[in-house]
């Protein structure tokens, strides 16, 4: 019973009121619902029966996912392999790219394109015994299914002349490429810097290096038009391999080298440029850590001054092979533990200082190689890797196949 006199308008504004708390809780509801969603999360294992292998994968602009690598085709060494699934990993074209026998080719690095199609990186080569340069980068353009629209080499076919491998590559401001890679001379190898157009003619090309052997890992473009490149060198350093960051202006000349490293081995696999203009890049190290190899993480600023470094791991081989921006701020790094051969797949975000701010160290259960890895839209991510754990006769002697992860945003993933 109300306890005064309401008028019938009062009585009605009561009852809206309560009809409005209702249709809140409604909403409320279904927005928890949609909040507790299932993220998608697939283990699938791609091949015909091995040895193949992933080393790059790239989330597309329909939600699918893109990745290459190579796989061995009938009566051949390798071909260029290159794949295209949905936003549930499912297959949806499958494609290959190489020419007769003997010739191996294989493709390191993918990226989509503007117009929707995309852009591979690698090389051709000829097996060890024939008498002319037997590599060559490679650099093809297709357009959104696959196809190819065009492709050209870059290298000779000279007796002791350059070999030269692709290994990663970033489209320019002016709408071309620039490749990193390795050109080898005499059995010497020199980091390779390679521009091209938006048609893949050549504009020019750089190589860096010393006496000894010297590789390029990663490239980007940076804030004033020039280029950040990292590699490995033996060359320079304090001893061993080290890390070495290389920074030129927009012809590719250079303008200065800083290495990293200790008197063991380290291994570059990545580069990005960072929000305030430095650079963050890394790999794996034997010179510092808790023992055998740790991943690496070095920051520094736009003129390659050291600002921090960290190193993540234990006693087992642990390796970071790939780094990505994380969304909601700092670093989402991928790689692989390793001990007494049992090869565990790990992620771990790291905030802009390289504090460990979440890891997750065993992704799934079967033997997997760490190749690349994506955060995905959803804010999970995609990782392509190598397992001989699916569909071999053997999980330690069967042929490798390439796999795809997708994970939540807490690393965790579907059952195989």
């Amino acid at each position: 019973m109300y306890p005064g006199p309401f008028t019938l308008y009062d009585i009605i504004q009561e009852m809206v009121g309560h009809l409005t708390v209702v249709f809140f809780s409604i909403l409320l509801f279904y927005s928890c619902e949609e909040e507790q969603e299932e993220y998608k999360k697939f283990v699938e294992p791609f091949g015909n029966g091995g040895p193949e292998d992933f080393n790059c994968v790239k989330q597309t602009k329909d939600d699918g996912y893109v990745v290459v690598g190579w796989m061995i085709t009938p009566g051949k060494h390798s071909d260029m392999w290159f794949i295209k699934t949905d936003s549930d990993g499912n297959e949806e074209w499958n494609k290959n790219f190489g020419g007769s026998e003997p010739y191996i080719e294989r493709a390191n690095h993918i990226l989509q394109t503007p117009d929707g199609g995309y852009s591979i990186v690698g090389f051709k080569s000829l097996p060890w015994g024939y008498l002319t340069s037997h590599d060559e980068v490679w650099l093809i353009k297709t357009d959104r299914n696959g196809n190819s629209e065009w492709n050209y080499l870059y290298g000779t076919a000279v007796e002791d002349s350059d070999d030269q491998i692709g290994v990663c590559h970033q489209l320019t401001s002016d709408g071309g490429y620039i490749i990193v890679g390795e050109t080898k001379f005499r059995q010497i190898s020199d980091i390779l810097l390679l521009k091209v157009d938006c048609r893949g003619n050549q504009e020019w090309s750089k190589s860096y290096g010393g006496v000894r052997n010297d590789y390029g890992v990663f490239i980007q473009e940076t804030y004033d038009g020039g280029y950040i490149l990292v590699g490995n060198t033996l060359s320079f350093g304090s001893g061993g391999q080290d890390i070495i960051l290389i920074k030129t202006d927009w012809d590719g000349n250079e303008e200065w080298q800083k290495t990293f490293g200790g008197e063991s081995y380290e291994y570059a696999k990545f580069l990005l440029l960072a929000p305030d203009g430095g650079y963050v890049f890394g790999g794996s190290t034997h010179s510092f850590g808790n023992g055998n190899y740790d991943a690496w993480i070095i920051k520094t600023d736009n003129m390659g001054n050291l600002e921090w470094e960290k190193t993540y791991g234990d006693e087992e081989m642990d390796g970071a092979c790939s780094c990505q921006h994380a969304r909601d701020g700092g670093y989402i790094i991928a790689g692989t533990k390793n001990k007494n051969d049992t090869a565990r797949v790990f992620l771990l975000q790291i905030n802009e200082y390289g504090s460990i701010e979440w890891e997750k160290t065993n992704i799934i259960e079967e033997k997997v190689y760490c190749r690349s890895v994506q955060q995905t839209s959803d804010k999970g991510f995609i990782i392509a890797g190598s397992s001989r754990a699916f569909g071999g006769p053997s999980i330690d002697t069967g042929p490798p196949g390439g796999v795809l992860i997708k994970t939540d945003p807490d690393g965790n993933t579907a059952s195989f």
